[in-house]
C-alpha cells in the first residue's frame, strides 16, 4: 500500500471494484477534510470517503491503451513504441476528442505497422470439410464455414 498526496480538483481513479465503485472509475476531489474527502464522479454523484481506512484509488493522469478503451479525452499525448499493432494504434488515437500527439521511437515504422492489418483469420477458414462414409458406400461432406 502506498500513500498519495491529494488536493482539491485532483483527478483520481478507483483501482479495483470496491464499495460500489468500479475499477477505473474517474473522480474529482471536491473537498478535503481532516479525515475524509468528498469525491465526485463524471455523472455528478458525490461520495465522502474515510481517509483513515485504506482506499483503492490513485492518480488518473495517465493510462495504458488497454485501460483507456471506452474512454474519451479532449487531448491525448500518446507514448508508443513503433512496433504497436494497428488495433492498438487505433485505440490510442481514437481516445482524443480534439487533438492527439504521438511520441514514438520510429515514426515511419509506426506508420507502416498502423497501415498493416494484423487481425487473425478465423480457424474455420483453414479447415477442410470432413467427409463421412455411409453404410451404403456413399460419402457426404459437411461445410463448416459460416457466412460472415
Amino acid at each position: 500500500m502506498h500513500t498519495i498526496k491529494i488536493a482539491e480538483k485532483d483527478k483520481l481513479e478507483w483501482r479495483r471494484n470496491h464499495a460500489g465503485h468500479e475499477n477505473r472509475e474517474e473522480v474529482v476531489v471536491k473537498k478535503l477534510n481532516k479525515d475524509s474527502v468528498v469525491l465526485q464522479n463524471q455523472s455528478g454523484k458525490s461520495v465522502q470517503i474515510d481517509l483513515k481506512t485504506p482506499q483503492f484509488i490513485d492518480y488518473a493522469h495517465i493510462s495504458t491503451t488497454y485501460s483507456s478503451q471506452g474512454k474519451t479525452a479532449d487531448r491525448v499525448i500518446a507514448l508508443t513504441q513503433s512496433n504497436a499493432s494497428r488495433e492498438s494504434f487505433y485505440v490510442t488515437v481514437s481516445r482524443a476528442r480534439y487533438d492527439v500527439q504521438i511520441i514514438t521511437n520510429n515514426r515511419s515504422q509506426l506508420v507502416q505497422r498502423a497501415l498493416k492489418d494484423s487481425s487473425k483469420d478465423n480457424a474455420l477458414d483453414h479447415l477442410t470439410a470432413p467427409t463421412f462414409s455411409l453404410e451404403n458406400g456413399k460419402k457426404i461432406s459437411l461445410d463448416l464455414k459460416q457466412e460472415r
